[in-house]
Formats: C-alpha cells, structure tokens, sequence
C-alpha cells in the first residue's frame, strides 16, 4: 500500500499541483493552499489506515480494524489509480499544456565562483583578452580546475587531512603526510 501511495502521490504532484498553483505574484493563493490542506488531510487518514495492524498486531484485529473504517484506503487508491490509467495522466497533462504555453524554453545563466573561494595563497589568474572580456567570463573557473588547491598543501575541499585520516593515522601509527599521495600511481 506505501508503494501505491507514493506513486499515487507523485502523480498529483506532476499533474494536479499545477492547477492549484497561482499563476502569478498577483493572483491568490487559496487555491494553493485548499490543495495543501487537502493533501495533508489525505496523507493523515492513509497513513492512519497504514500503520493500524502494526499497533494491533493481529491479523484478525486488523482486518475488523478495516472493516470498521470501511476499506476507504484500498477503495480511494483503486479508484485513483483507474483514473491516472484510465487516461487521466493524458486529459489533466493536456490542460496543463493549453494553460502553460511552452513556446519560451526557460533560460539560466552560470556565474563563476568569487575569487574568494579560491584559497588565500592561490595566484590570480590571467586577465583576459580584451576581445574575450564579458559578463559571463568563466576564467575564474578554468583557472581554478588548472591549479587545485590540494596539489600545493593548500585546504582543499576533500584532499586535505580529514578527521578520519586522523583516525587512521592514530590506528596504524604513521602519519598521513608520510604515506604520500594516495592517488598517485607508481
């Protein structure tokens, strides 16, 4: 039954969600928050349904258990996954399509790192090109892949001596800055 909510869960998700959600800064968000209530109180009786044989602890006990609440669990899953297999997923994806026009891929642009995440004793890196000279410069970036911290005994994220290198070092009683470089091959 976890296993059929969960699907079922991110199925409303991908295909319901969107019409509840305001559509912009202006519109309201009751919508949005009846859907979250909604779900809430869903997810609430599902897992009260779920969880009751492992309190009862008795195969007879949760079976009446069931029976007393109606099977609602099994009976609202059944019938919701009928819906989404039905062509549901299909109708609900069409309305979607014909309220969001997808004719504008979304765009997104990559900043480079700060010079301040670069370690303190690191060199600058070379000035650009005056023809190459723009907003999105990523020489910052290349500058940092050609000259990692860690191969200098700089603090590098991950290369560095870590707690358990320390740990290892007190276990085999040699210290980790005489074992060499464990990712050179001799």
């Amino acid at each position: 039954m976890g296993g059929f909510l969960t699907s079922l869960g991110r199925q409303f998700r991908r295909y319901v969600r969107p019409y509840f959600l305001p559509k912009d800064e202006s519109s309201s968000k009751l919508p949005k928050r009846f859907y979250d209530i909604t779900g809430w109180i869903m997810v609430q009786t599902n897992l009260n349904y779920i969880v009751a044989p492992f309190l009862l602890l008795r195969l007879k006990s949760s079976i009446l258990a069931w029976h007393r609440m109606y099977w609602y669990s099994p009976i609202l899953v059944a019938v919701t996954m009928a819906f989404f297999s039905a062509g549901g997923r299909r109708r609900l994806k069409r309305g979607l399509d014909k309220q969001i026009p997808r004719s504008n891929p979304p765009s997104f642009k990559i900043s480079p790192p700060s010079p301040a995440a670069l370690p303190k004793d690191a060199p600058p890196p070379p000035d650009a090109p005056e023809d190459e000279r723009d907003s999105s410069d990523l020489r910052w970036v290349k500058h940092a892949l050609d000259n990692p911290s860690y191969q200098d005994g700089g603090e590098g994220v991950g290369m560095g001596v870590s707690i358990p290198d320390e740990w290892m070092e007190s276990a085999q009683g040699t210290p980790v800055s005489e074992r060499g470089d464990p990712m050179k091959v001799e």
